[in-house]
């Protein structure tokens, strides 16, 4: 996922705030999301301003922001691009559990690797 798209993303985050979980969707596009459509900006041209290093410190200051208020147990999902910025997270100590939803471009070192 490299955009959100019609609020599937935020139907499922309400969803899971509906069970009692307190749900952030950050916007790591900052409003700029690739357009498949777009011919003079392809996926690779896009990528290269839209990395996953700067997802990770972003997702870094979200968690230390939830944790100054308290939270203490915290999970993360990551959709395609995100799964990357997930995995990250996961072998750190910032998060106790992460789940990746058809993750794009993570391999088994990512994983692996520390």
């Amino acid at each position: 996922m490299y955009a959100f798209v019609d609020h599937i993303d935020w139907k499922l985050a309400d969803k899971v705030a509906s069970h009692g979980f307190y749900v952030v969707v950050p916007d790591f596009f900052y409003g700029d999301p690739y357009v498949p459509d777009n011919p003079e900006r392809p996926i690779a041209v896009w990528r290269q301003s839209h990395g996953t290093d700067k997802g990770f410190e972003d997702a870094i200051r979200i968690v230390s922001a939830l944790r100054s208020e308290g939270v203490s147990a915290i999970g993360a999902a990551g959709f395609c691009w995100g799964a990357k910025v997930v995995v990250k997270l996961g072998k750190s100590d910032h998060i106790q559990a992460a789940v990746l939803l058809h993750p794009s471009r993570v391999t088994v070192d990512d994983i692996k690797g520390k």
